[in-house]
């Protein structure tokens, strides 16, 4: 769990980054991993993960809703001060949600990606990663926008990655808008003043509300 301390250092600095408008001149910086902002700057109640146990369960048969189940498996990937994290037992949890008709469907898929393209419970496979993000577009998933944008930065078709920040935020992504606003700072696409400031008010914005609602 982020402090509410490292919360506020966390967005003031970002902020700070797009206070600073793209220089004209000198080496283009390199973009920042992609986060959830909105996530980090709110707290979540988690399930007990010490209280509960796997022995001769499945996750069909362990009891729990499917959001404790998606807590758990989030839980099992990243770990935490308490648990180290299990990738199997993870893996083993986002199979059986992205079988479901539930909420939280997307959710299991899109944690999915973040295994396969990390290699971390599944085979590092960036092209199963990229199936995984096809199947969420299709259901109009936002983020899932945001994260092939990010896919595209990685490999340095910034003007594709722009693309698809655009479309997340118009789907209703909106930390998709600080993403497009990195690449405006960093000099990675061109745009007129207007765009490039109109952006980055919008990504400081993003990250005020975030800041005010965590």
């Amino acid at each position: 769990m982020v402090s509410n301390y490292s919360k506020l250092l966390i967005a003031f600095s970002l902020i700070a980054i797009l206070a600073v408008k793209p220089a004209h001149a000198g080496k283009a910086g390199v973009m920042p991993p992609e986060l959830d902002y909105k996530a980090i700057c709110s707290a979540t109640d988690i399930v007990d993960y010490d209280s509960f146990k796997w022995k001769g369960k499945t996750p069909a048969t362990s009891g729990l809703s499917h959001e404790k189940l998606m807590q758990l498996a989030r839980l099992y990937y990243e770990g935490n001060g308490k648990i180290s994290p299990d990738y199997d037992q993870a893996r083993n949890i986002v199979e059986y949600l992205a079988g479901t008709k539930s909420k939280f469907t997307d959710q299991s898929l899109s944690l999915k990606y973040e295994m396969l393209l990390s290699g971390r419970g599944y085979p590092q496979n960036t092209n199963e990663a990229k199936a995984v993000l096809n199947q969420l577009m299709l259901k109009g998933n936002a983020r899932a926008y945001n994260q092939y944008g990010f896919l595209f930065a990685i490999e340095g078709d910034y003007i594709k990655a722009a693309e698809y920040f655009r479309e997340a935020f118009a789907k209703g992504y909106s930390g998709a808008i600080i993403q497009l606003a990195y690449l405006y700072h960093d000099k990675k696409i061109s745009g007129t003043e207007q765009e490039i400031e109109s952006t980055i008010e919008r990504a400081q914005d993003v990250l005020m509300k975030s800041l005010i609602e965590g």
